[in-house]
């Protein structure tokens, strides 16, 4: 049992026969990423969305590839964690005991299928709100991927984030953004591209300023991707949260 994750793939090589995860695969189809098993059998076998996506683990990877590892890191939540396949990638890869949340609970059934045919066991999957959800355990790590420009209130969604963020963690974000890299001003960008989900892409510059009013350190990693919407982008951030002041 394990799984890997060659270039953004997501393979699994689970303990059950083709059948059980045909099964599986069926019963939570249509699909909207690529998972592919060691029997042969893929969710781009079944019913899918548009678009699909063939490396769910691309984003994670990206964000490696400019930070390096993510290691050190002992506790981790996935905001948003759809499928579970970062949950799964921290898990596996790094060993880390991760919480992985999302308002679906189709998502939360999904990717909690995903780990146990992984047999992945340090993975849990919860339902819940990204901006009230709060773990007084706190985390070493927060995954906040493709989500804040689906809330609602991206500002108590970030200040929610930083909660569950132990003094000296980090955040990392992959979101979009609207204009310039000194942009300040957020767009609304309710029912882009056909979708409801959307709410706000907010300028560079006011998250940036949003994480230090909160009290954080953030800075972009890597270089911004245009979109084709005018004046959109999608960047990677990493957020740090000061440690403590110790007392005199």
């Amino acid at each position: 049992m394990g799984a890997s994750f060659d270039k953004g793939r997501f393979l699994i090589d689970a303990a059950v026969d083709a059948e059980e995860v045909r099964r599986v695969l069926q019963a939570y189809a249509p699909w909207r990423h690529r998972i592919d098993f060691s029997c042969g059998v893929s969710s781009a076998d079944f019913e899918t969305f548009k678009p699909f996506n063939d490396t769910p683990t691309s984003k994670i990877l990206s964000v490696e590839h400019e930070l390096g590892p993510l290691t050190g890191f002992k506790r981790a939540l996935d905001i948003g964690c759809n499928a579970g396949y970062n949950s799964i990638y921290l898990a596996e890869r790094h060993g880390m005991e991760v919480v992985g949340m999302d308002f679906s609970d189709r998502h939360v059934k999904v990717a909690t299928e995903l780990a146990r045919l992984t047999g992945t066991r340090s993975c849990s999957f919860l339902q819940g709100n990204a901006e009230t959800f709060v773990d007084p355990k706190g985390f070493d790590l927060v995954v906040h991927f493709g989500t804040l420009y689906h809330l609602k209130n991206p500002v108590l969604a970030l200040e929610t984030a930083l909660k569950n963020l132990r003094p000296g963690g980090m955040l990392l974000i992959e979101t979009q953004l609207y204009g310039w890299p000194w942009e300040t001003r957020a767009k609304f960008i309710y029912g882009l591209g056909g979708d409801n989900t959307n709410w706000w892409a907010l300028g560079e510059r006011s998250l940036l300023r949003i994480c230090e009013v909160l009290g954080a350190r953030a800075e972009r990693v890597g270089h911004r991707h245009r979109l084709r919407t005018f004046h959109q982008y999608r960047a990677y951030f990493k957020v740090v949260k000061p440690k403590a002041a110790a007392r005199a």
